[in-house]
Order: C-alpha cells, then structure tokens, then sequence
C-alpha cells in the first residue's frame, strides 16, 4: 500500500496523549521503524520543517487532531492516516522486528537555540538505561 511502514522508516506521530498515542507508539516500534513526536498545537511552518528535515513521509493522527492538518492532505509526498478507533485493523504479514538497541526509538526536536529546530535521535538502548535508572531511584513495588 501506499503507507506501508518499514523497519528503519520515520513516522511522524501527531496526536494527543492519548491510548490511541500509546498504541501507535507500539505499532511503529512493533515494525521496526521509529516515531516523530509532534504536538498539535505546533506552527504548521514547524511540523512542514520537522517532516522536511527527516524525511518522514508517513502521519499518524486522528480525526480531531487532524482538521488542524488540512495543509498536510495537501501534499502529495505525505500520507495521513487516521485509524477508526472503532475499527479494528489487521496488517497481514507483519512480524515483530528483533529487539536491537542500537535501533533509533525516536526523534524528538528542541525548541532550536539558533532559531530552527534541532533533531535529537534517541536510541533503545537510552530509553532501557532510563527506565532502569528510574527503576532504581524509585523502585515499583
């Protein structure tokens, strides 16, 4: 299809914290690919500039979020989708991607101090020496 998402494949990631946030986190990583968090309430110059800059060709977000991406539908190199959440979807053929924690989990961008947005590449490896550290300082019982 045209949105098939790969392992190694940016997408861009515009929703409200939200399940429906958590789950597409999931399915993103479930492929092997790796997420662009972007805030809806982002300038539309920032979220063109962010998608521009990493390539990222896919948008994930819902029916709400997306009346204020209008501009997005406009482009032909962007697809959008946007799940029913009554809907259950089910892509055949897909497997879970071995674990690696060499492999990108996400990029996230500052607020840019010289003006534009910087991109920080966040790796699997980072998000488990978080969790564990957490795990440590503040230990679940």
């Amino acid at each position: 299809s045209a949105h098939q998402v790969q392992a190694g494949m940016p997408v861009a990631l515009c929703l409200e914290r939200s399940v429906e946030m958590l789950v597409s986190i999931l399915a993103v990583h479930a492929v092997g690919a790796y997420y662009i968090p972007l805030d809806p309430g982002y300038p539309a110059e920032r979220i063109k500039y962010i998608l521009r800059d990493t390539g990222a060709r896919v948008v994930l977000s819902d029916a709400h979020t997306s009346i204020h991406l209008d501009y997005l539908q406009a482009d032909p190199a962007i697809t959008l989708i946007l799940p029913d959440a009554a809907t259950a979807v089910e892509v055949p053929g897909v497997e879970l991607a071995a674990a690696s924690l060499g492999r990108i989990a996400y990029m996230i961008y500052t607020s840019g101090s010289t003006g534009e947005p910087k991109g920080v590449v966040v790796e699997h490896a980072q998000v488990l020496n978080t969790l564990l550290a957490l795990q440590e300082r503040y230990p679940v019982k």
